[in-house]
């Protein structure tokens, strides 16, 4: 179950990205998806830069943020993002941890 919700959170961070993408054939999205299982068979934790783009409607313009993403079977998580808001956020599992270094204040949430 936690694989499923950290692909898709995963899949969420990079969705940006894939909007301006051209679609694959599905021929090569089923290669691709074995290149993908083959490397996680090999090395199961990822990890990936990342950048995203949000447009919040009150400030009627994008806020682009950026950073980096671990995952680590079966379900360890973190992300960081740098910039004008940075932000660490970490999980375990069982409890989910967001801190926000300018503010320094940090929150905790109980999942499942």
């Amino acid at each position: 179950m936690f694989s499923k919700f950290y692909l898709c959170l995963f899949l969420t961070c990079f969705s940006a990205a894939v909007l301006h993408a051209e679609p694959l054939a599905p021929n090569d999205v089923k290669a691709l998806l074995g290149r993908i299982r083959e490397k996680r068979a090999g090395a199961p934790q990822s990890q990936a830069d990342f950048q995203e783009e949000k447009t919040i409607k009150l400030m009627n313009r994008p806020v682009t943020s950026s950073g980096h993403l671990w995952f680590e079977p079966p379900n360890k998580f973190r992300r960081e993002v740098k910039g004008n808001s940075p932000s660490v956020t970490v999980s375990d599992g069982q409890q989910l941890w967001m801190y926000y270094p300018k503010l320094e204040a940090a929150e905790r949430y109980q999942l499942g």
